[in-house]
């Protein structure tokens, strides 16, 4: 009797033992394949909104799933085809001229730099040897130069080419998911036992909703920041504001990081037409930050979702600092997603408590 308790005692040891090496494999082998999971999840996200638009189209007009989808997907085509022959030319000389003026901004700082005594080269440490060698660092100089021009080229090709990469891997995801969405759901909920099926459903589809919401309040923050920094810079006469408004609006979706960095190159071409001009330019986005912070969130939340400040940017440090970039530019989704799948599945059906706020699915 005792030896077989004791095996009974041994087998639950030993399963519960495989679990836990199977949790740290899944973990280890989750944090190697990180960036191909977190580009996963921008098509999951991409794939909630072409839902959304194609279950409401099927809804009003009837057709099929799969032919709404082409009819949305057409219709998606044509307006990005319609709007880069009216506007993209301009918008691409806008940002190929931003190059040149942000380097024209850059160097009125260094002028500045040195009229109040305070040389780049000093700053660099690049004047701390002797005049009497003045040939050979040119010529070191001019290999470095090649070099890094080198360097700089490799870099910004593999950037480029990663970037093309990852928006593939999220179309193709996307493109799959929506086109059969029930067949994924189906199969991550016959994950779990039977008696969990309803839960595990639902709490797909509480995530789903806030994701669609979330999206929806992010966008029309992003549509309503372009068009005030475009006017803000129309206004003060500042070049390529077509392009600097695009780069902000864009940069809108990176939590906390993104109107600073849409800052910046505006502040620079600003000062190209004179330093009164570039501090009205940067006094201009602390005001549509403002607005947007206490005016323009809150109205979106009232019908949107809505996230705890310090959460948000506790995620997005944390996620910026274990996956770089890409972790930042999803950071805010993936925490709404984990918190609406903990409420639904551990608050409401674990614990049996109700979560109050009801702008949040779930």
């Amino acid at each position: 009797m005792l030896a077989a308790e004791e095996r009974a005692s041994l087998a639950a040891f030993s399963r519960r033992l495989l679990i836990v090496v199977m949790a740290v494999v899944a973990l280890w082998v989750a944090w190697k394949v990180s960036t191909l999971l977190i580009l996963g999840f921008g098509g999951i996200l991409l794939a909630v909104i072409l839902n959304r638009v194609t279950a409401g189209l099927c809804a009003r007009t009837g057709l099929g799933h799969r032919w709404a989808l082409t009819l949305v997907l057409a219709t998606l085509a044509i307006i990005l085809g319609a709007v880069g022959t009216l506007f993209g030319a301009q918008v691409i000389s806008e940002v190929q001229d931003l190059r040149t003026t942000v380097s024209e901004g850059i160097d009125q700082v260094r002028q500045w730099f040195g009229q109040v005594g305070v040389s780049m080269e000093a700053a660099t440490g690049a004047g701390a040897a002797g005049s009497g060698d003045t040939g050979t660092r040119a010529q070191g100089f001019g290999e470095l130069l090649s070099g890094s021009m080198v360097e700089r080229a490799v870099s910004v090709a593999t950037v480029a080419v990663d970037a093309v990469v990852g928006a593939l891997i999220v179309l193709f995801i996307a493109l799959y998911l929506a086109a059969t969405p029930d067949v994924y759901r189906k199969g991550v909920v016959l994950l779990f036992p039977r008696e969990r099926h309803a839960q595990i459903s639902g709490a797909l589809q509480a995530t789903g909703e806030a994701l669609w919401r979330w999206m929806i309040g992010q966008f029309i923050s992003m549509l309503i920041i372009g068009v005030l920094t475009t006017a803000l810079l129309y206004a003060l006469g500042v070049p390529m504001a077509w392009a600097l408004g695009l780069i902000a609006g864009l940069l809108e979706f990176i939590p906390i990081l993104g109107p600073w960095l849409a800052a910046v190159p505006a502040v620079l071409v600003a000062l190209t037409v004179g330093p009164q001009t570039a501090a009205f330019a940067a006094f201009g986005y602390f005001v549509i930050q403002q607005v947007e912070s206490y005016l323009i969130t809150p109205l979106a939340e009232r019908w949107a979702v809505s996230l705890p400040p310090a959460l948000t940017v506790a995620a997005a440090t944390a996620f910026s600092l274990m996956f770089g970039f890409i972790g930042l530019l999803f950071a805010t989704p993936i925490t709404l997603a984990i918190l609406v799948l903990v409420r639904r599945l551990y608050v409401r059906d674990a614990l049996r408590a109700e979560v109050e706020d009801t702008r949040m699915p779930g």
